[in-house]
């Protein structure tokens, strides 16, 4: 089975949240969850059956997911690209998951691996989620103790188009 997490109002109001959950229809069993409140009205409205809302946050759900599931696919639709990444290695890191965990990152049609699951991939490919690397995501992360920063810097991410 697959976990798909779904985190912002956003992955939903575009219509992502339901293009990816056909795109896994038919083809494999997948667990249904959304990360955090914020987003529940969406989820509502979206009309989206059989999604899972146990109000936590995103790298505690990817827990909760492993336990069922052989990867995790983190579906997200961020103000930006980079921003959108840079919090899917963020919440990838703090879960220190066991299994693969991919973020589809569907504001800017990237999608960053950690490490990839060949299903998750293929998937991608047919929905049409081009690949990026996450490594050099690393250069805009600032650490201080426990907590995690991103620096305001340019990044390759935003260039293309």
């Amino acid at each position: 089975m697959t976990g798909i997490l779904f985190h912002g109002a956003d992955v939903f109001d575009s219509g992502w949240a339901a293009r990816i959950i056909k795109a896994f229809s038919g083809r494999c069993r997948a667990r249904l969850m959304l990360a955090g409140t914020m987003s529940r009205t969406a989820l509502f409205d979206s009309r989206i059956n059989g999604v899972e809302t146990p109000g936590l946050q995103p790298s505690k759900c990817i827990k909760l997911l492993e336990k069922d599931c052989s990867a995790v696919l983190l579906a997200t639709f961020s103000k930006s690209l980079h921003s959108g990444l840079v919090f899917g290695s963020i919440v990838a890191g703090h879960a220190a998951a066991s299994v693969p965990v991919v973020q589809a990152e569907c504001s800017g049609l990237v999608f960053a691996q950690q490490p990839a699951s060949f299903l998750l991939l293929e998937l991608a490919c047919e929905i049409q989620i081009q690949s990026e690397s996450i490594g050099d995501l690393a250069k805009s992360l600032n650490t201080e103790g426990k907590c995690v920063y991103l620096r305001q810097s340019i990044s390759p991410f935003l260039d293309w188009t």
